[in-house]
């Protein structure tokens, strides 16, 4: 392995100083390390992801390697505590504005997204830790009545220019409705914000209206919902079946009985095989507090969503595609278990924990926002057709015993990008959109 020829590929993303800048002010370093450098100790942490395990005796090897002297598991033990977690949190904070500054060319040139700068989409993923730390991330008792730790893992993710432009680490126990309103700390005026059921809050659609933000939500069913006149309330199944001749429908509504938040209906109905499989997974829904009327299972045969987004700008047939993009970040999520191994978490300390998960978060960063998408331009560029995340990702694991040399030899990066083009773009679909197709066809 060419360490030397790698060291130089990294640092033309960062060099040394901006690491050893976050690392003095978060105090990870605080004099001149005699071994562990804080470039070298990065470097280590991001090959433990693609060669070998996440341990303090494979970090001390990697880095024995990177300086040419041998190292100590417990040295590498001693470097990982509090201001560690802090400088990796600081790097990748720089990571995520150094890959928004990248100019690159518009894949998805689509015009309909025109009156937004960005499109973020908003989910979260649980990753299962030690369960000696319960009381820093608690989570539920399985079925043995043990307690179980989980930490939850919030997702920013722009699919504009395809890349993260936030992360949140919390609790298991704040979850999707509590995070709702931490979109504030992240959307900006004419940014559109796409997500599930889980952030339903008609109070965070009131502040994303008074601060020029959009969105697309899934209705939750029982929401109270009035005409325009903000007066009379609205029997929602018996107005879709009165327009079931409609292919889209699109209504101005309010909704909730305290807040009265002005928002546009917009439904469709869905095909029969849809419908059902929705009613089948609302019955075997675990949480026997809800009891699912006859009015909300036919409900489900609908697919119902409330926006800000006014008819002028989007159809209803617009508002209704453009929410389907909402399961990228889902497949995303798929990829950082399978391919990163993120939630392969050390059975450590509360540090050690969070390190790993920082800086897994830093290579999927970089990973995705630098060699995916720049495989995803040449394939277009070359073929007009798109690469599959998931096969992607899974290729570049098969490849490696060779990744060293993808990395290092000059030609390398090169000829691994012509091999991915080949092998990982999209299978024909006839009935199923892929992903770049769905964007493709809104147009």
């Amino acid at each position: 392995m060419d360490l030397e020829k790698f060291v130089k590929k990294f640092q033309h993303y960062f060099d040394l100083y901006e690491l050893e800048e976050i690392a003095r002010e978060t105090g990870f370093v605080k004099r001149i390390p005699r071994k562990i450098d804080p470039m070298n100790f990065f470097i280590s942490l991001l090959l433990s992801i693609f060669c070998g395990k996440n341990t303090y005796s494979n970090n001390a090897k990697k880095i024995a390697s990177l300086i040419g002297d041998t190292v100590s598991k417990q040295a590498v033990f001693k470097r990982t505590k509090e201001e560690t977690v802090e400088w990796l949190k600081g790097i990748l904070t720089l990571a995520i504005l150094k890959i928004s500054e990248i100019k690159q060319r518009e894949i998805f040139n689509i015009d309909i997204f025109r009156n937004f700068n960005r499109v973020i989409l908003n989910d979260s993923t649980n990753i299962s830790v030690p369960a000696k730390l319960y009381n820093i991330f608690g989570g539920s008792k399985n079925q043995t009545n043990k307690t179980t730790a989980t930490l939850k893992i919030q997702g920013y993710f722009n699919i504009l220019k395809e890349n993260f432009c936030h992360f949140d680490i919390t609790p298991y126990n704040k979850n999707d409705q509590k995070a709702a309103h931490d979109i504030f700390d992240v959307a900006q005026p004419f940014d559109l914000i796409i997500r599930d059921l889980g952030y339903f809050s008609s109070q965070v659609f009131k502040k994303i209206i008074e601060n020029s933000i959009f969105f697309i939500s899934r209705l939750r069913l029982n929401t109270t919902i009035y005409l325009a006149d903000g007066k009379t309330r609205l029997n929602l199944l018996r107005y879709l079946k009165q327009n079931k001749h409609l292919d889209y429908i699109s209504l101005n509504i309010f909704v909730n009985n305290k807040f009265k938040v002005p928002v546009r209906l917009v439904a469709t109905k869905l095909p029969k095989d849809v419908a059902e499989k929705r009613r089948i997974k609302e019955k075997k829904n675990p949480d026997r507090r809800r009891n699912i009327s006859k009015a909300n299972l036919e409900l489900l045969g609908w697919g119902i969503y409330i926006t800000n987004i006014l008819p002028t700008v989007w159809d209803a047939k617009t508002v209704c595609e453009v929410y389907q993009l909402r399961w990228r970040i889902e497949i995303i999520f798929k990829s950082w278990k399978s391919f990163f191994q993120i939630a392969i978490v050390p059975k450590a300390k509360l540090e050690r924990v969070e390190c790993h998960i920082y800086f897994t978060l830093i290579a999927i960063t970089l990973f995705h926002s630098l060699l995916y998408i720049k495989t995803m331009e040449t394939a277009y560029l070359r073929t007009g057709q798109f690469i599959s995340l998931l096969k992607f990702y899974n290729y570049f694991k098969e490849q490696v015993w060779n990744w060293t040399q993808i990395f290092t030899e000059n030609n390398g990066l090169r000829n691994f990008i012509e091999q991915a083009v080949y092998y990982c773009t999209y299978e024909k679909r006839n009935k199923r959109k892929s992903y770049p197709q769905t964007l493709m066809a809104l147009g």
